[in-house]
């Protein structure tokens, strides 16, 4: 009897610990990592993810309280709207840094208006040194966060470094044109 209940067991132990790795693996699909700045002591994603990292509780608040309160300049998103199919976006961001923690949930509220293709939009975390989990951005010379570069084709078209000239928006339509 003892011995069936240990069986038992061991297969609810087995379905568990496969379960657990099936969530786990989604976790990290994402091809990033949430870890613990040693400085601070605060968590911090390197490397690619998608957008619903910010849903995360270490990072939701500042990421919703920004998107809310930003109100979009309605004139320049449809001049954008006219130039923006197959374009890419790559978002170099540290959630540790205050530019990244207000610029990035703007731009999404400005992507989110535009229906832009989600999967047309790269975003990489790095650290307070620029550098993600891997080598998402070697190549791209970026020295300061957050940097918003646009691409068509595969060729740049332009930058946002850190804050925009104008605004957000206007800085996206320049950009484009």
């Amino acid at each position: 009897m003892l011995e069936k209940i240990i069986q038992r067991r061991k297969i609810n132990l087995s379905g568990l610990l496969f379960l657990l790795f099936i969530f786990a693996s989604s976790l990290f699909s994402q091809e990033g990592i949430i870890v613990i700045d040693e400085a601070s002591g605060k968590y911090m994603p390197l490397g690619r993810f998608d957008r619903s990292v910010f849903l995360d509780s270490n990072f939701v608040d500042w990421f919703n309280e920004e998107y809310n309160s930003y109100t979009i300049n309605e004139n320049a998103l449809r001049d954008i709207m006219i130039e923006v199919e197959d374009v890419y976006v790559k978002i170099v961001m540290g959630t540790w840094c205050s530019d990244s923690r207000r610029e990035v949930p703007r731009f999404y509220k400005i992507l989110d208006a535009l229906n832009f293709d989600k999967n047309h939009v790269d975003l990489i975390c790095v650290d307070k040194a620029k550098v993600g989990l891997d080598d998402e951005v070697d190549g791209l010379d970026v020295y300061l966060v957050p940097t918003f570069i646009f691409f068509k084709e595969g060729k740049e078209l332009g930058r946002i470094i850190e804050s925009p000239n104008d605004s957000l928006e206007k800085d996206f339509e320049n950009i484009l044109k």
